[in-house]
């Protein structure tokens, strides 16, 4: 074609960056990561929530991130007036979830190698352990990747206390935010030399990624909620157990956040649903939320 000015674009011939392979560490038959403290994980399982603790259970890329800082917001970073709170900025959490199965029972003391695993894990997690979650200002927040049984006894039984947050994020979706974590999967979407491929490991009831399979992981969640929901199911009492959709929040979160408060109480619209109105339309305004 003549008079059409053409460009050709550059192609990068800088190979992509490795993303991590599951490490083949087990706990109980789960695949964990590789920052996974087992006598952690024993401990948490043992806890004795307080009514107002709050847990929030995720699968690995599933909407973690947003939704912790979301939550530890509402709880500690805004005031009603959704204005900063200053000294809620170094509490723990406050820059992203903490796991509890992350963090040693014991304080964290010496200098970690250089790109060791735990220097890793301390990029990720910081230098806090366990008892500083256990010891955080009420109410205290615990965002978590792990599941069923795995979960605290004390919040899944009927009698128990806390609440549970469950979120839940489209798993077609799920798979690409895996394939590309911290770089493209080393054995790509089909399969190589180095694995069966991201959609095989995704795909298989036997899934060797951190956690195991995800459709295990929502069954067991599922299962393990169940009391916690029926809890409410005669309107007396809201349910100990919230379920949300990371596509909803997405869509519109000041709606979404204003129909859980809703749902978790009758009659009229109580003090606590005017309080997080007025934090939320104070955070769009202010831009915090796109």
């Amino acid at each position: 074609v003549t008079g059409v000015q053409t460009c050709a674009l550059p192609i990068s011939t800088e190979k992509p960056k490795a993303g991590p392979m599951p490490t083949g560490r087990r706990h109980k038959n789960v695949p964990v990561p590789f920052f996974f403290q087992p006598d952690t994980a024993d401990t948490f399982a043992t806890l004795e929530p307080v009514a107002d603790d709050v847990f929030l259970a995720s699968m690995p890329k599933g909407g973690t991130t947003w939704t912790h800082k979301i939550i530890h917001l509402l709880l500690h970073g805004l005031d009603d007036d959704g204005q900063p709170v200053p000294e809620a900025a170094s509490s723990i959490g406050a820059k992203g979830q903490v796991y509890p199965e992350a963090l040693p029972l014991e304080p964290v003391t010496g200098e970690a190698k250089p790109g060791s695993p735990e220097a890793i894990r301390r990029g990720f997690m910081g230098t806090w352990h366990y008892n500083d979650l256990l010891t955080q200002t009420a109410p205290r927040l615990f965002s978590t990747h792990l599941f069923g049984k795995m979960l605290p006894s004390g919040l899944l039984a009927p009698t128990g206390s806390g609440k549970l947050v469950v979120v839940l994020r489209n798993v077609k979706d799920v798979l690409p935010s895996l394939h590309f974590f911290r770089g493209e999967a080393k054995d790509g979407w089909l399969g190589n030399e180095h694995g069966p491929g991201s959609i095989a490991r995704f795909c298989s009831p036997e899934s060797p990624n951190a956690y195991g399979s995800v459709f295990s992981w929502i069954t067991e969640t599922e299962r393990a909620a169940a009391p916690l929901l029926a809890s409410g199911a005669e309107g007396s009492v809201p349910p100990r157990c919230l379920v949300v959709y990371y596509e909803h929040l997405k869509r519109d979160l000041p709606a979404e956040l204003e129909d859980r408060v809703r749902r978790r109480h009758t009659g009229e619209a109580t003090a606590e649903h005017d309080r997080l109105r007025r934090r939320e339309h104070s955070r769009h305004r202010r831009g915090l939320i796109d």
